[in-house]
């Protein structure tokens, strides 16, 4: 079955490819490591900081005997600060591990390339025919402007990301089934790994599926610029949680679009696989509707 990604003011048109065909991982990587170093230093140097304040209000505190009238003000300049300067703190080592796991990421891809460098056009037509992909739609010309001869080859850096994000989703699934089936004389470690298995099936490897779901999307039309981002949101695990106790809300992943029903978390669960998943993202909305058992 052929998609085509209807997806309205979200599916930005204007590059004539995706920018994952003219990027190079390897340079993604470096940049991205650059910027979480910078992150890190500069956080722990606003830690420093702070130690830097508390000490300093601690040690007037004990020379209080000043006669200064400024001692008030400093010490109110001081402790005013100090929360703003943690709040930065924080934020800065979250942009540190988001640029730290972007990071790792392009470097995994870059990987996945180099494994699949040998690859020839007709290996490119057998993945199209395993994820039941349409080759009748691609913009050839485009794509002969990046390999000439064999244009399909140069679908090779988004088959290689699809490749990578499969991957790791597929390894945080297995680690949750592990988790899940862990037994132990010790109820807390049981309770642990149960946690632990939760998280990685539905904060890690749903959503890796679902991302490489959009880039099966995306190779069937390389001029498509979308992300699951701009597509809808995972609703946060704790509210979830609460839904499910509360109402019996099992709604995971909610659409930007009002039209389209939200997909639950046990529809997902039923077709956890990327081809699966791309139908759900990409179909018209009444045909997602009516898998959901919301239309007739």
């Amino acid at each position: 079955m052929s998609i085509q990604a209807t997806a309205g003011p979200i599916a930005r048109q204007t590059p004539a490819l995706n920018h994952y065909l003219t990027e190079v991982p390897e340079n993604n990587a470096s940049s991205l490591r650059s910027k979480a170093f910078a992150a890190n230093v500069i956080a722990k140097i606003t830690y420093t900081a702070i130690v830097a304040i508390c000490a300093t209000i601690l040690v007037i505190s004990l020379l209080a005997a000043s006669t200064s009238g400024a001692l008030p003000f400093i010490l109110l300049g001081l402790a005013i600060s100090t929360p703003f300067l943690a709040m930065g703190a924080a934020k800065l080592q979250g942009m540190h591990l988001g640029y730290s796991q972007r990071a790792t990421l392009e470097e995994g891809v870059a990987e996945e390339i180099r494994l699949i460098k040998d690859w020839t056009t007709e290996d490119i037509k057998q993945f199209f025919t395993q994820h039941n992909l349409p080759l009748e739609n691609l913009p050839i010309e485009e794509l002969q402007k990046l390999n000439n001869k064999e244009p399909l080859l140069a679908l090779l850096p988004l088959i290689a990301r699809y490749r990578y994000l499969n991957k790791m989703a597929s390894e945080q699934e297995e680690r949750y089934k592990a988790n899940l089936h862990f037994t132990s004389d010790v109820p807390q470690l049981r309770i642990d790994a149960r946690k632990a298995a939760l998280q990685k099936h539905e904060i890690e490897a749903i959503p890796g599926m679902l991302d490489a779901a959009v880039i099966l999307q995306i190779i069937s039309q390389p001029a498509l610029e979308i992300s699951r981002d701009e597509m809808g949101l995972v609703k946060d695990f704790q509210e979830r949680a609460f839904d499910r106790l509360l109402s019996n809300n099992d709604d995971y992943f909610v659409f930007h679009d009002a039209r389209r029903p939200p997909l639950k978390l046990k529809q997902i669960e039923n077709a956890l696989n990327p081809d699966a998943l791309r139908m759900m993202l990409f179909s018209e909305p009444e045909a997602i509707a009516q898998d959901a058992g919301v239309i007739a």
